[in-house]
């Protein structure tokens, strides 16, 4: 769960400044700035060089209008970011996994694409061993933060858009009801601060062995995900990963005591993110501060 601090609930659009893949140039995709799912799609979209521009999710008002763009009129369904919409009469692809899936496929077919991430593919099952603890700790974050949300008032009008906070009751109110519903969705996929401990342990344990990736000795999915997994419990520099001030404050001491704890899993973050992280991201990022 992150939130756009610029206040605002309209929709704004930003294009990836990869180079342009014939008939991509209508992908769109609808995230959460700064969510860690939304950050590894991207990143396999950068990495890959499938151009993209960016609509911002509004946490608020943002479900109905995805629900009613795909046609999910089914409450029981979940809608979840990030959603890639395609070209009209492509079905949209859902979910980080899914699209860094469909993401690798299509780039195979670019000039552009220089075989970053084509093998092992994000959806296989070396991969996806290691993507459940990265995902783990995302999802350790979220419910930690829907935490501290109920807890910290001034934290939690940071998700509501800044015209609906000229109406201070209204806007409490609202941003109660979202949190109580937002924290029901996603009770199901929670994780305690002993599960992300266990995860990150693991982590470290496999890299005590040396290895540079951790599927095959090859930059992958893995990699991405688990890296940014570890970033929401032990805090990357702002400018690959900007963080409210109100929500660093929260995990510091968190952070600390991981990075003392599990020096080899914080390299390792630091070199994935040094290493690979797009340089076209990190200028939107700053950008967006």
């Amino acid at each position: 769960m992150t939130a756009n601090h610029s206040g605002t609930s309209s929709i704004r659009h930003r294009t990836c400044k990869s180079s342009q893949v014939l008939g991509m140039e209508s992908n769109e995709l609808v995230q959460i700035p700064h969510s860690p799912w939304s950050v590894c799609t991207k990143w396999v979209l950068s990495l890959v060089h499938i151009p993209y521009r960016e609509t911002n999710h509004s946490m608020l008002f943002g479900p109905l209008v995805l629900r009613f763009r795909l046609g999910l009129f089914s409450l029981s369904e979940r809608v979840t970011i990030p959603v890639l919409f395609r070209q009209p009469g492509q079905k949209a692809i859902r979910g980080s996994t899914e699209i860094a899936t469909w993401a690798v496929l299509e780039g195979r077919d670019s000039q552009s694409y220089d075989g970053v991430l084509r093998s092992p593919r994000p959806d296989s099952s070396q991969v996806e061993e290691w993507t459940k603890h990265g995902f783990k700790l995302m999802e350790f974050y979220r419910a930690s933060l829907i935490e501290e949300c109920f807890q910290n008032e001034q934290l939690l009008m940071t998700f509501v858009p800044k015209a609906l906070r000229k109406f201070p009751w209204l806007a409490k109110s609202t941003a109660r009801w979202f949190l109580r519903r937002f924290a029901t969705k996603y009770r199901d996929q929670s994780a305690s601060l002993e599960e992300a401990r266990s995860s990150v342990r693991t982590i470290e344990s496999a890299l005590s062995d040396g290895r540079v990736y951790l599927v095959r000795e090859t930059f992958s999915f893995a990699d991405i995900v688990v890296a940014v997994g570890l970033s929401k419990v032990m805090l990357v520099d702002d400018a690959y990963y900007p963080v409210h001030t109100l929500i660093r404050q929260h995990f510091q001491s968190l952070s600390q005591e991981f990075e003392l704890n599990y020096p080899l899993a914080k390299a390792f973050k630091d070199r994935i993110f040094t290493e690979h992280f797009p340089h076209a991201l990190i200028r939107t990022h700053l950008n967006v501060r």
